[in-house]
């Protein structure tokens, strides 16, 4: 509003919010300026030369009125009214203070006036207005480790939030394990990443960090047996300490024996045999569970289950309270399992369910997850009451559980047990009983059986080609029929196992085929049975005389498999073989290899020729020896010998004169077998006559009498003695 005539520049102000401590706008330059709430002034200034003005005031609520006067210094009259009307402002941010697990009074600040809702989760843990000064405090209870507390300010319509995480302030509870005088470590567990003291008394012996799994290792001497270990570990967050103390135990008691080579985490005791008085079992946090009296050597100790991969410790302890070392045992997960039968179940009928425990014999708790569909009793017995799934479990003690999944139909489709052939007339199988199978081929019935009592059938129809799908339905007796089982018809096939490519006469082999289907019946045939037959039946092939022959498996629709085989003759020697023979000739299959052999030692090989003519060479043999003359295929297989003596060479002197003159010469011969071998002469006394040694010429030297040896290289020798005289001289 304007009062008076003289124009000037009317008073203008900037908005204003609650969180404003300026209040801005324009006017007359040099006017003066007041502005007032209520009748009550807060600011007063002038305005610039510049036709601004910024003057501080005080916050203001939203929706207060703000007037605002401009007026002349000199002249009242001139004067400009108008106002301005108070907006909501930003909040103020909204905090928490940390928390703890110790915590029990939640802090911060927010908007003041504001209301503010403390949660944790969906529970509401505080509630209240925030004071002037923008601050709260409200008392709670302590909240859990981790979990998340989050403040919320509403004030004017708008919000603000804040969180903060409840921290753990608590320390975990150490332990320290059973130590022995002999010990030279210590451990047990304790508040992860802290600081830990060892002390026998007052005395420190080790000191360290627990790591960040909670386990601790340290080192010690020895310690007294009787003296008290306290292990403390110092929380670094907090500065908190937790405890444990153990006694040293003395170690000369004898262990105890455990007879149970495991304990499981179903046992709830165990015995043995001890030459102390008491046992005590302690876990492996170092905490005694159980205490038993030894009674003529042996004991029952009695403690509760313990999980599966938790150590316990056995000390045993006599009257002086000395313990032994510790005897510990490592508790195994008990294991169940159920044992089925059946795939499937069909409505109505029973089925008994079996378990195999480890250790054996442990009582099972029977349930169904739908008895809608198949009910169980607490012996395993299963009803199946409709057509469904249903999981039935077997639970043990320690809750550990087998399961076994039951699917529940009103008509089981039949299981064929036997493959099918284009030479198949009938298969094998079971089915729901009472009830039929029938056979289809392309929908056209083929065959039909009556399911046994005890759910087996036998269904026959005619022979099918290779590829045909036969499809085996299950029949209810009221006439439903289940969905299909499919057959696909293979093809008959036969196989020769043996590769055998030669053989030798005199000997058999066995041969065998593989058909599918398995075992059908096979007929042998020879293609020439002057070189080998076969029975019929068996495959066992007899090998006559040198030549080619096929050997033919046959099965009754015709299919076969062959295999062709030489058969190698045994070898023979045409020569007569002395103590003195290096080679023999003989005859053999052509083209086969012939091998001499002397107690199991070959001694010579060679190869007959087109004709099965050879030579072979050897080294001369002792007479009496046999040699072995085998043939041999090109795998090393050897035949039948043909066997032949060695004769000893003989020698025999011709001459039989008995008598020699001094001055002559007498020519000796031999005799010898084999013929013309050359002989060694010796003279037994050269000085009454000498010989040669090449031809055998004697030559009488002196009186006396001379014995002349004659010798083959195989050793054998002939003597003749021969008296030497002078000639007689007559006298006329």
């Amino acid at each position: 509003m304007k009062a008076g005539v003289d124009n000037f520049k009317p008073l203008t102000i900037d908005t204003v919010t609650a969180d404003s401590t300026v209040i801005t706008g324009s006017g007359e330059p040099n006017f003066l300026l007041a502005f007032a709430v209520n009748g009550k002034t807060i600011a007063t200034g002038s305005v610039l030369s510049s036709g601004r003005y910024s003057i501080t005031i005080p916050r203001q609520e939203a929706g207060a009125v703000i007037d605002g006067i401009e007026h002349d210094a000199h002249n009242i009259n001139r004067m400009y009214i108008t106002e301005t009307i108070v907006q909501p402002g930003n909040m103020a941010k909204t905090t928490i203070d940390e928390l703890t697990t110790d915590s029990n009074t939640v802090s911060g600040t927010g908007e003041p006036g504001g209301i503010i809702t403390i949660t944790n989760g969906f529970t509401t843990i505080a509630s209240g207005v925030i004071q002037p000064d923008g601050s709260y405090q409200f008392p709670i209870l302590p909240q859990p480790a981790g979990s998340t507390v989050v403040a919320t300010v509403i004030a004017d319509g708008k919000f603000e939030t804040a969180f903060t995480i409840v921290k753990d302030n608590t320390i975990v509870q150490t332990t320290i394990n059973g130590v022995t005088q002999l010990d030279t470590r210590v451990t047990g567990t304790g508040e992860p990443n802290g600081n830990i003291e060892l002390r026998n008394g007052g005395t420190l012996i080790a000191s360290g960090k627990v790591d960040i799994n909670g386990n601790y290792d340290l080192p010690i001497s020895k310690q007294s047996a009787g003296s008290v270990i306290t292990a403390t570990v110092t929380k670094l967050a907090n500065g908190k300490t937790s405890s444990a103390s153990t006694t040293v135990i003395a170690n000369e008691v004898s262990a105890p024996v455990i007879t149970a080579p495991t304990i499981y985490d179903v046992d709830t005791q165990v015995s043995g045999t001890s030459t102390a008085d008491k046992i005590f079992v302690y876990n492996q946090s170092g905490l005694k569970i159980g205490e038993a009296i030894v009674v003529g050597g042996r004991f029952t100790i009695e403690f509760p289950k313990q999980q599966a991969g938790q150590t316990l410790y056995f000390t045993a302890v006599d009257k002086e309270g000395n313990h032994s070392d510790f005897t510990t045992r490592l508790v195994e997960k008990a294991t169940i399992e159920i044992t089925r039968a059946k795939k499937i179940g069909i409505v109505g009928n029973t089925e008994q369910l079996n378990v195999t425990t480890n250790p054996p014999g442990l009582p099972v708790v029977w349930t169904s997850s739908n008895p809608a569909v198949a009910s169980v009793s607490t012996t395993g017995l299963v009803t199946y009451k409709s057509a469904g799934t249903a999981t039935i479990s077997a639970t043990i003690s320690s809750g550990t559980a087998a399961t076994v999944q039951v699917d529940v139909s009103k008509v089981a489709g039949p299981e064929i047990t036997t493959p099918v052939y284009d030479t198949t007339t009938e298969v094998t199988g079971t089915a729901p009983a009472p009830g039929k199978v029938n056979a289809y081929v392309d929908g056209e019935k083929i065959g039909s059986a009556t399911v046994n009592p005890d759910g087996t059938f036998t269904v026959t129809f005619p022979e099918q080609g290779v590829g045909s799908v036969i499809e085996f339905k299950a029949e209810t007796p009221n006439g439903y029929e289940s969905d299909p089982t499919k057959e696909t018809v293979k093809a008959t096939t036969i196989k020769i196992n043996e590769k055998i490519t030669s053989g030798f006469v005199g000997k058999t082999e066995t041969l065998t085929a593989t058909t599918t289907p398995k075992d059908a019946k096979v007929t042998w045939s020879s293609s020439k049975s002057s070189v080998a037959t076969v029975n019929t039946t068996t495959g066992v092939v007899t090998f006559k005389a040198a030549g080619t022959v096929d050997i033919i498996a046959k099965l009754a629709n015709g299919k076969s498999a062959k295999v062709t085989i030489t058969v190698i003759g045994t070898p023979e020697v045409t020569t007569p073989i002395y103590d003195l023979t290096t080679e023999v000739t003989g005859t053999g299959t052509p083209e086969s290899t012939v091998v001499a052999y002397v107690d199991g030692e070959e001694i010579g090989r060679t190869v007959t020729d087109d004709d099965g003519d050879f030579t072979i060479i050897f080294p001369a043999q002792e007479a009496g020896s046999d040699i072995q003359f085998v043939a041999e295929d090109a795998n090393g297989v050897s035949g039948n010998p043909s066997t032949v003596e060695v004769l000893a060479s003989t020698i025999k002197i011709n001459e039989t004169g008995k008598t020699g003159f001094v001055g002559d010469t007498q020519q000796l011969t031999v005799t010898t077998t084999p013929v013309n071998q050359a002989a060694t002469w010796k003279s037994s006394n050269v000085s009454v006559a000498s010989v040669n040694s090449k031809t055998g010429l004697v030559t009488f030297k002196a009186v006396g009498s001379v014995t002349i040896t004659a010798t083959l290289k195989s050793g054998a020798t002939a003597t003749t003695t021969i008296k030497v005289t002078k000639k007689s001289i007559r006298h006329t």
